[in-house]
């Protein structure tokens, strides 16, 4: 998800979640990824 225009991403630090997202009209959360997964599952 990183590198596609628009999309930001929020890394929790009280749990090994990263949250991928989109800022327009309103907030639309794209894929909620825990990261100590093989990053190419992230792409699944």
């Amino acid at each position: 998800m990183a590198g596609y225009a628009g999309v930001r991403r929020a890394v929790l630090r009280r749990f090994p979640y990263a949250v991928f997202y989109e800022l327009g009209e309103s907030l639309e959360v794209l894929r909620v990824i825990h990261t100590a997964r093989h990053p190419e599952a992230w792409r699944r």
